[in-house]
């Protein structure tokens, strides 16, 4: 049994001695140490095939859709000037604006408007710590990686789409008129046009989001806790990921996204194309804009996450860990005899409204389906045969 096998082996042998203390559970390292506080992103031999394979559906999505090798492969070459920026100008910025505001919570100063609307807490002096055993990120964990790359995906989709959509609002009738007359080909309106642009547009968007998600990442990664007002604990990399910029990015390209497969779905087949034509078309042209628009996004995500992520991580750990406090999670069991309520079955209450009583009945459940079958019943009524929209069909002799 080698070293680490043994301390593994002792910290489990140690678990119900702990419980008796009162000690219920305290944070360690991966590897059974009690303190691991170093940050890796492991990839294991069994993470690799499962990448390769998305990056090349991804990629072969991207040329479905485009259908001319070269231009695949100049995107390709373009997207390694994104790799360059995330490499090194994103986190050095990122890691700048985390221990500015860091620096403000060990003054207890007020964060600026700037560092707010990137989602930074406003509340600078509750108590805050930098997790010693810290968790790593593991690459075989598909769903914790696709969730990261999905943030990169849709934020690169969004900005591609904007900027297609204000470029072909200008330029759509010349492009429009060269397609027909130069490729004998024309776009069938100006979604399409959108929709062939925002995939062009892939490395550029990564090239705006070098200051966004390393930002995002770094702050999540580098496992600083904040413990607010209800004594609750929280990661700032959490507050960063549902922030206000956060959310606004991230919306965007999922409306957009649709929006345009929608408007596409219009120019093929119509205004006055069936209900189900227009949504089918607008959901297989939402899953290709997607999986097209994918490529550049996974390759400098994945790229960025296996070579340069961990680095930057633990560099700022160990700079914030200079005025910050290290510490560890610990959960201990509270003796029975202080507790009032908890454990207590004799202080379980019954409401003493009537009507939840009665609601809490089988002959309250009935009504209360009955209710819900009528009230659903007249919401359809309100919003379909008394607007009119089905005052055609319905026809009373």
């Amino acid at each position: 049994m080698d070293t680490s096998e043994e301390q593994t082996q002792e910290s489990q042998d140690l678990a119900p001695h702990l419980c008796r203390e009162g000690l219920y559970f305290r944070r360690h390292g991966e590897d059974g140490r009690d303190v691991d506080d170093r940050f890796d992103v492991e990839f294991p031999k069994k993470a690799i095939a499962p990448l390769v394979i998305i990056g090349a559906i991804l990629i072969y999505g991207q040329y479905y859709y485009i259908g001319d090798i070269p231009s695949v492969a100049v995107l390709l070459v373009i997207t390694l000037v994104p790799v360059l920026l995330w490499a090194g100008l994103g986190p050095a910025m990122a890691e700048k604006v985390i221990l500015k505001w860091l620096h403000k919570v060990k003054d207890q100063k007020h964060p600026g408007a700037d560092e707010l609307f990137v989602g930074f807490p406003m509340r600078t002096k509750d108590r805050y710590y930098i997790e010693a055993n810290s968790m790593d990120l593991k690459m075989d964990n598909f769903l914790q990686v696709l969730l990261r790359i999905k943030e990169v995906v849709f934020l690169s989709i969004g900005i591609s789409i904007l900027t297609a959509k204000i470029l072909g609002a200008y330029f759509f009738q010349n492009l429009e008129a060269y397609w027909d007359i130069v490729m004998g080909d024309p776009y069938i309106g100006q979604g399409e046009l959108v929709i062939d642009t925002a995939i062009y547009l892939g490395p550029f968007a990564l090239l705006i989001l070098f200051l966004v998600i390393p930002l995002f990442w770094i702050a999540e990664d580098m496992q600083i806790y904040r413990i607010d007002t209800l004594q609750d604990s929280r990661r700032i990399g959490r507050y960063l990921r549902s922030g206000l910029l956060s959310k606004v990015l991230g919306l965007v390209g999922i409306i957009l996204a649709y929006d345009t497969a929608k408007t596409y779905a219009i120019d093929l087949h119509g205004v006055g194309a069936s209900a189900i034509d227009l949504y089918l078309t607008t959901g297989m042209q939402f899953g290709l804009i997607v999986i097209a628009c994918s490529g550049a996004p996974f390759i400098v995500a994945v790229i960025y996450l296996l070579r340069y992520h961990s680095i930057w991580v633990n560099n700022v750990r160990i700079k914030a860990s200079g005025f910050l406090p290290s510490c560890t999670l610990e959960v201990a069991y509270v003796g029975e005899d202080e507790l009032d309520h908890l454990t207590h079955t004799d202080k379980l209450e019954v409401s003493k409204d009537r009507l939840v009583r009665f609601l809490s009945t089988k002959k309250g459940k009935i009504m209360l389906l009955v209710l819900l079958i009528v009230g659903m019943a007249a919401c359809f009524f309100m919003g379909f045969i008394f607007t009119g929209i089905w005052s055609d069909p319905i026809y009373f002799a």
